[in-house]
């Protein structure tokens, strides 16, 4: 997993450090530090009691949110897939304003494009295609299921 925009660096804070929780201006206290590939503090909400920690949302989360794709967030900040989405959500972040997805989707469409150069398809083929699963199509069709995904 590779970030496109830089490195991030985690705020100077320590446990029991008061922090601001971005978007919701919510104070914060420091409850300790993941362990991840990029340490970031884990907080608790000072006015809820039982509330649960999660890693501090800050200016430099922020950015990492709005411009990175979702798996390197996951990878390098150890967080799961709820707790992005919740994130991306929160910052109006979508697949259509984030750069690091808008990358992926773009080499992704790349490679679907090459893969079907690889291949003449021919007018029976393409009928196919959306109206029987990927697998049918390569059966019939006699090419394998990755060409066929491609399209």
């Amino acid at each position: 997993m590779k970030l496109l925009f830089g490195s991030y660096t985690a705020p100077r804070l320590r446990r029991g450090h008061r922090a601001t929780w971005l978007n919701h201006d919510t104070t914060v206290i420091i409850t300790g530090w993941t362990d991840a590939r990029i340490c970031w503090p884990r907080c608790q909400p000072i006015d809820r009691r039982l509330g649960l920690p999660t890693i501090l949302l800050d200016e430099e989360l922020t950015r990492a949110v709005r411009h990175e794709s979702a798996a390197p967030i996951r990878f390098c900040w150890g967080v799961g897939e709820g707790l992005v989405w919740r994130g991306q959500n929160l910052l109006g972040v979508s697949r259509t304003n984030n750069e690091g997805s808008a990358r992926l989707i773009q080499a992704a469409t790349k490679r679907g494009g090459e893969a079907m150069m690889d291949h003449e398809w021919t007018p029976e083929d393409i009928a196919l295609v959306g109206r029987l699963s990927d697998r049918e199509v390569a059966r019939r069709s006699e090419r394998n299921n990755k060409a066929n995904r491609s399209t």
